[in-house]
């Protein structure tokens, strides 16, 4: 099987793009960096800042940061594994080994989170080497180094941190398996296959990840411009992705009767219609269940507020269980919406232009995290791991400037709508680079975070954390494409100047008048 890099390198428009020398020296080649020095400098500008913030800033949190802690706690010091209904076990499995192995100290967490930061960097800066160039590779390398969506979630105690790095692991698998030759003789794609294995271990940390799903079908249908010869491709990956989801899956059916990733698919829509929009009624007269009458009442009741506590009043007051009690908060929010289209659909298309645009990151919002009573009062009211969260100590609190430095060193949102409009750029200039299977996967899978995102959910800034080094990778392919473009227009024009044709000879007796 050829290498990644062997596989690019065979690609047409692969490697550092230099523009043809032209006549009077226009459109020389410029210099570009190699390949190592680019890796080099990134890994080098990605990990200084990390380091200085796990030096300065305390670990945040946020509500449900012991939902995901305390199961790995408890793995790791052989106390079971209770996972929450709500929870994949990806990232409580990766807490289990750090613990394991580093202790217990959040330190220990936040210093693999960190150093598999340095690993997105370093990933997003190879796909820009070999899909745009050498100063395409460079610019978003650096640019995620710095960027302050990236080293706050790296920073949290949340699925975000695990499941960003296999996010882009499992896009640069796919990328791979688009660019191989077809072996001869036989229907099986390994590429392929582990391809889809990945996504199975992305979504086993956050469900999202099925998106990359839908973009390869999509991907694999362009490039083979076959719907047969596409699917027939397609079942690699999709006995990749069944041989790591299966599993779970059933597991999760015979504990909470729902075959899916997570113990409660569709509880999203709950955090949508009642705390993230409050212009849902749940009225619905037509139904005469006092049940749902008194359930729609309390989630009236309970409109912005934080799911849970009102889950806990509808299993008090109903005497239900907890999965019952999700599965009917469930269908309310979905008839809610069902109801209200128009308000639904406006709302959604609002939120996703906000998401896309981009939200700053508030490092006084993060700093406190660790003194907000909510967060104490769930951490705290699990006595195994009570000792490991506490305020920021004096040394810290000293260092808060720095930290806030740090931290906004850059943020995309600064940009506003100008980094998905270079995205978009950036999608057509692979295009033009014959890479439209690429192109069709990281647009849609771009596209589909986002929009996932705010569909079910809201424009919480966290949920735009694992598309920023894609963005950021299209966005510095867009420019490069705007350079390259502009310099290809300058080396034509130069060359009609100079050219002994009746216009070149034309404009040089102009020239000449006018000396």
């Amino acid at each position: 099987m050829a290498t990644l890099p062997d596989v690019f390198a065979e690609t047409p428009g692969a490697g550092p793009h230099r523009a043809p020398p032209c006549p009077g020296g226009v459109g020389r080649r410029v210099w570009a960096p190699s390949p190592r020095l680019v890796l080099a400098a990134v890994a080098l500008a990605a990990l200084l800042p990390r380091l200085a913030l796990l030096l300065r800033a305390p670990a945040f949190v946020i509500a449900d940061s012991d939902n995901y802690y305390l199961p790995g706690y408890q793995l790791a010091r052989g106390l079971g594994f209770e996972l929450d209904l709500r929870r994949t076990p990806g990232y409580p499995l990766f807490v289990a080994l750090t613990v394991g192995g580093l202790g217990e100290d959040l330190s220990g967490l936040l210093l693999v989170q960190h150093l598999l930061g340095v690993a997105v960097c370093l990933a997003t800066a190879w796909l820009g080497l070999r899909l745009f160039g050498a100063w395409a590779g460079l610019g978003v390398g650096l640019l995620t180094a710095v960027a302050a969506p990236l080293l706050v979630a790296e920073h949290y105690v949340m699925a975000e941190a695990l499941f960003i790095p296999l996010f882009l692991v499992a896009v640069l698998s796919l990328c791979h398996a688009l660019t191989m030759p077809e072996p001869l003789r036989t229907r099986f794609q390994p590429a392929l296959f582990v391809g889809g294995a990945l996504i199975g271990v992305a979504a086993l940390t956050r469900p999202v990840a099925l998106v990359l799903a839908v973009a390869l079908a999509a991907a694999l249908l362009v490039r083979e411009r076959s719907l047969r010869r596409a699917g027939q491709l397609g079942l690699s990956a999709l006995a990749g992705l069944a041989l790591v989801m299966l599993p779970w899956m059933a597991r999760n059916w015979a504990v909470h009767g729902s075959f899916s990733a997570e113990g409660n698919a569709g509880q999203t829509l709950v955090g949508r219609a009642m705390r993230h929009d409050r212009g849902f009624a749940f009225d619905n007269p037509d139904d005469p269940d006092p049940t749902r009458s008194r359930a729609r009442e309390i989630m009236r009741q309970g409109r912005g507020q934080f799911v849970s506590p009102v889950r806990e009043r509808i299993k008090r007051e109903l005497n239900l269980t907890d999965a019952e009690a999700q599965r009917l908060m469930r269908d309310l929010a979905a008839e809610a919406i069902r109801r209200e289209p128009g308000h639904y659909l406006v709302g959604t298309l609002a939120n996703f232009a906000r998401l896309a645009s981009g939200i700053p990151e508030r490092p006084r919002e993060h700093w406190a995290t660790r003194r907000e009573e909510r967060n104490r009062e769930e951490w705290e009211s699990h006595p195994e791991i009570r000792h490991l969260l506490g305020p920021p100590t004096p040394i810290q609190e000293a260092q808060y400037a720095e930290t806030v430095a740090l931290l906004t060193m850059y943020q995309p949102a600064w940009l506003g709508p100008i980094l998905p409009v270079l995205a978009l750029v950036g999608l057509v200039g692979l295009l033009a680079r014959r890479r439209r299977a690429e192109a069709t996967l990281l647009g849609l899978t771009v596209l589909g975070i986002l929009f996932l995102s705010v569909a079910l959910v809201a424009p919480l800034a966290r949920y735009r954390y694992p598309a920023e080094p894609l963005l950021a990778l299209l966005a510095a392919g867009g420019l490069s494409t705007l350079v390259t473009a502009l310099r290809a227009a300058i080396a034509r024009t130069a060359r009609r100047r100079l050219s002994p044709g009746p216009d070149g000879r034309a404009e040089a007796r102009q020239e000449h008048a006018r000396q």
